[in-house]
């Protein structure tokens, strides 16, 4: 592995007679910078919820993980995992937080279950507004100034995000969001929902290029990263059977 900051960077080799600087590559999303990323979702017809999150990956992705697990005690670690479940599902708080580290293949993960007494919107009429982003908020970039004065750097990433939310009984789904996706050249974007044994069921890819972006192009990186966060809002909309 090529610590992340490292890749894409000039180095000098020391060896005898040599004064030239030598590129180190970027190395590939598929196998070093990629994130998979499980969730289930479990909810309760009066809108409360319980869930599990199982993410993590190998490589560069694998390596964010260990130091972030490494630098924090225990307690301070479960603290942080509360803060980003608890940033877009309000109220959540985390049990049996577990985490594993693989020395052959460098994959590095992290597991935990989660519940919260408020996930579900319940509406007039018998229906449930949810909506299953429930990791993807801390990973995508805002933008919210209208101007820029200095370079953007995009890293490389992969996520791969599977959600899974089973229904309560008695409801069925009455709306589900819309296919999306586009490529720019930040990266590429594309998501989709289906419904299969009682579940709503949500994919999401995410990959950003490893790029410089000029002053020039900011409002093209904003609309980019505006339109998968739109995307990313989306809600499935529930209802009580007749």
């Amino acid at each position: 592995d090529l610590p992340t900051p490292l890749q894409g960077g000039n180095v000098l080799v020391v060896t005898a007679g040599s004064d030239a600087l030598t590129l180190l590559p970027v190395l590939p999303a598929e196998t070093h910078h990629v994130c998979n990323r499980h969730v289930r979702l479990e909810l309760d017809a009066n809108g409360s919820l319980t869930g599990e999150c199982n993410y993590g990956g190998p490589g560069s992705t694998g390596a964010y993980y260990r130091s972030s697990i490494r630098r924090h005690s225990a307690k301070d670690f479960r603290k942080h995992i509360t803060e980003i479940i608890a940033s877009t599902v309000s109220g959540a708080s985390v049990e049996d937080l577990t985490t594993s580290d693989d020395p052959l293949t460098g994959e590095c993960r992290v597991k935990y279950r989660f519940s919260t007494p408020h996930f579900a919107q319940l509406m007039p009429g018998g229906l449930a507004v949810v909506r299953l982003d429930v990791l993807s908020r801390d990973t995508v970039p805002a933008f919210p100034a209208k101007e820029r004065k200095l370079p953007i750097k995009l890293d490389l990433l992969l996520l791969h995000d599977e959600v899974t939310l089973k229904l309560p009984p008695g409801y069925v789904v009455d709306e589900l969001p819309d296919r999306a996706e586009f490529t720019s050249l930040y990266g590429h974007y594309e998501s989709s929902y289906a419904v299969a044994d009682g579940a709503v069921v949500a994919h999401r890819t995410l990959r950003l290029e490893d790029r410089v972006i000029p002053v020039s192009e900011y409002a093209a990186l904003r609309k980019f990263f505006g339109a998968v966060a739109k995307a990313d809002h989306s809600s499935v909309v529930l209802r009580k059977g007749d």
